[in-house]
């Protein structure tokens, strides 16, 4: 018989090289699968961190809310017992001194009585110009209209109000009806309305204004639109603007929303929703 050739020294290594190689790669893997691991590992635990973090930031803006809401709440009950405490206390020692003084002249002497009714009359015209500034510092503290006949009544006599010091001609559509909010709500659409018609007199340089009450899916509709010369989005967004950041507060503390939009020379829209309850 033939014998099988012998193996060269170069073939006889070539199977313990091709072990150790395959030893180093998978020594290289699993240090790569080691790496990756403790990468998702730390992505993981990162992303948990923000979870968490979001979930406090959010927790604290909702408690910042429910605080705004609060105070708000407590500036409008101190503001309506001013208003009734103003309107009935100083009124009612104006009123009596307006009273004495009517009486005054006819419990004197024919020689004073000319020098008293002159001066009577002047100080009677300035108590009647007291108690006109007493009537319109309570009104302003808390109008008596929001809480005695509604919401929608306190939207059209502020309107009026509003026309008669601006000269601006006003436009309103109302609902049929009273839409059903509670007081703290109907005070939130008040004062929005109120500063929202401030702006317009400040800001808009307008000659009309249309307001639009309406109900729309249990919510009440509030649009205030103008003809003026519009409004920058970079207003909008200014954290300065620290009468649109009140009126955007007062309708989030109650799961509201306040949209502003406008187009330089097109006017500006400012629409509320809020929620009926």
């Amino acid at each position: 018989m033939t014998a099988a050739p012998s193996a060269s020294p170069e073939e006889e290594g070539q199977p313990d090289d091709l072990i150790q190689a395959l030893r180093r790669m998978e020594e290289a893997l699993h240090s790569r699968l080691a790496a990756i691991q403790q990468a998702a590992e730390a992505l993981s635990e990162h992303f948990i961190r923000r979870r968490e973090a979001e979930e406090e930031l959010r927790k604290s803006r909702e408690e910042l809310r429910a605080l705004a809401a609060r105070l708000q709440r407590v500036r409008e009950e101190e503001r309506a017992s001013l208003a009734r405490a103003i309107h009935d206390e100083l009124s009612g020692a104006l009123t009596a001194l307006n009273m004495e003084l009517s009486l005054l002249p006819s419990r004197v002497t024919q020689d004073l009585h000319q020098l008293l009714t002159q001066n009577t009359v002047s100080m009677s015209e300035h108590i009647h110009h007291m108690l006109e500034r007493v009537r319109i510092i309570a009104t302003e503290l808390r109008p008596a209209v929001l809480d005695q006949l509604g919401l929608i009544a306190a939207v059209e006599w502020e309107l009026q109000q509003f026309q008669r010091r601006s000269a601006l001609r006003c436009e309103i559509i109302l609902p049929d009806g009273e839409i059903p909010l509670d007081r703290e709500r109907s005070t939130a659409v008040f004062r929005i309305f109120q500063e929202a018609l401030t702006n317009v007199a400040l800001h808009a340089h307008a000659s009309q204004v249309t307001i639009n009450v309406k109900k729309e899916n249990e919510s009440l509709i509030l649009e205030i639109e103008d003809n003026g010369k519009g409004i920058q989005q970079s207003d909008i967004l200014d954290v300065k603007s620290l009468g649109l950041l009140g009126m955007r507060e007062r309708a989030l503390a109650f799961g509201g929303e306040l949209q502003i939009s406008g187009a330089p020379r097109q006017g500006t829209l400012v629409r509320l929703r809020m929620p009926m309850g």
